[in-house]
């Protein structure tokens, strides 16, 4: 991680994503350039960067892929404005701010639930009881 004080821009690997290292780059004010690739694994980073709003890094090809990093590495002053909020553009973001993200994915266990419980025909046997 302290390596990451001497980079100025990170550029997420392809067509596999760096996923837990795209985060340790952002939370240590590090943006990351990405590309988004077929599979899931491949578009995990630009997932990340759409949720803490930086889609401006997320590339759909190759050439915008070097496009983004060239403008970015280019534009210093804007970089450094970016780098020193990007904590707390994380925390603030549905992604960064825990409590928000977990009750999100909660209401949507639930939601998932009560769809389930909607469709199938099932007796007290066959299908846990609800809690709430």
């Amino acid at each position: 991680m302290l390596a990451l004080a001497e980079v100025d821009i990170s550029l997420d690997p392809f067509p596999q994503n760096g996923c837990v290292s795209t985060w340790e780059s952002l939370y240590m004010g590090v943006p990351v350039v990405t590309k988004l690739g077929k599979t899931v694994s491949g578009r995990v980073a630009g997932a990340i960067l759409t949720s803490i709003g930086l889609t401006q890094f997320v590339a759909s090809n190759e050439e915008d892929y070097v496009t983004i990093a060239l403008r970015w590495a280019g534009s210093p002053d804007e970089l450094a404005v970016l780098r020193r909020g990007m904590r707390e553009r994380i925390a603030t973001s549905e992604s960064g701010d825990t409590v928000r993200y977990c009750r999100k994915v909660e209401a949507l266990y639930r939601r998932f639930w009560q769809t389930y419980c909607a469709s199938s025909p099932t007796t007290s046997t066959d299908a846990p009881t609800r809690a709430s």
